[in-house]
């Protein structure tokens, strides 16, 4: 996914599973039912309230849920994606395939580290900041 999701182009819909429309109306009896028994009656016009406050408000609320959704997927990703750099880090270094040049490549040149650990949290402390930027 783009960097930008909000820009990022998505395929054309080919989907097999259950259709959205029928889940949406699902969604909304499970609704009706809901706020008839917490209000004493379904939603309804002319009562008393302002339609358009209320479609604000809860599309502020929608798009700070849509967002911290997006924000804590990106992160189990992150935490995956650096489980499985820190893994490859050590196999190189066990395996003594890691030249100079390549760790000079990856954290810099004319870097010493102490152990293994200091190594590799060095290399995937800069393959975050350049990533981010």
């Amino acid at each position: 996914m783009s960097k930008k999701p909000a820009v990022h182009k998505e395929p054309p819909p080919a989907g097999e599973g259950t259709p959205i429309t029928d889940l949406v109306i699902a969604d909304l009896v499970e609704r009706k039912e809901f706020g008839t028994a917490k209000y004493g009656e379904p939603l309804m016009a002319f009562n008393g309230r302002v339609p358009l406050v209320d479609l604000y408000q809860e599309l502020i609320d929608a798009v700070m849920y849509v967002r911290q959704y997006m924000t804590e997927d990106q992160g189990k990703a992150m935490i995956k994606l650096r489980n499985m750099l820190t893994t490859a880090a050590e196999f190189a270094w066990q395996e003594d395939v890691i030249s100079t040049e390549m760790l000079d490549l990856l954290v810099g040149p004319g870097l010493e580290y102490a152990d293994k650990e200091d190594w590799i949290e060095s290399w995937l402390y800069n393959l975050e900041v350049h990533s981010e930027s």
